[in-house]
């Protein structure tokens, strides 16, 4: 299981990018390159809960497949 945490934020990116809710923040070597590669493909509101899902070591059957 990977170290990260999880708390509500608001946040500006250096792109521009800026929202308010959950963030998740973990190493980005607690994914593998396959597992990038499936989170570019999952819609915006499937991402947390695969990333989650990853760095929990559980199933990724529901999204990998």
């Amino acid at each position: 299981m990977a170290d990260y945490f999880i708390h509500e934020t608001a946040w500006v990116t250096d792109d521009g990018s800026f929202g308010v809710g959950k963030v998740l923040h973990f190493d980005d070597n607690a994914l593998d390159e396959e597992q990038w590669e499936v989170l570019d493909c999952l819609s915006d509101h499937r991402k947390f809960a695969y990333v989650l899902a990853v760095l929990n070591g559980e199933d990724l059957d529901e999204w990998e497949n």
